[in-house]
């Protein structure tokens, strides 16, 4: 008598550029970054509270059905930064 959630399919990316600035000073440089968090933007719902109950009829079919509204992940989320290396 277990219920089972549905999966995280959470994806990740980082993207870095660095730009030599020699022109300034020797080691000098620039790192253009961009972040992306949940790229795939795919809806993950939280499993119901261990409080609640779901209640069966002898057939196995559910009188109280759960629905799920929460979500596990944010959504999609991006970040640019520069950062100066000297």
């Amino acid at each position: 008598n277990s219920l089972i959630g549905p999966g995280i399919n959470d994806i990740d990316v980082s993207l870095v550029k660095t730009t030599p600035l020699s022109r300034v000073h020797e080691g000098f440089h620039a790192e253009f970054r961009a972040e992306a968090f949940n790229v795939l933007n795919h809806p993950m719902f939280q499993v119901p509270g261990r409080t609640s109950t779901a209640v069966f009829n002898a057939t196995g079919g559910a009188l109280d059905s759960q629905i799920l509204t929460a979500t596990s992940v944010d959504e999609r989320e991006m970040q640019f930064g520069v950062k100066l290396v000297f």
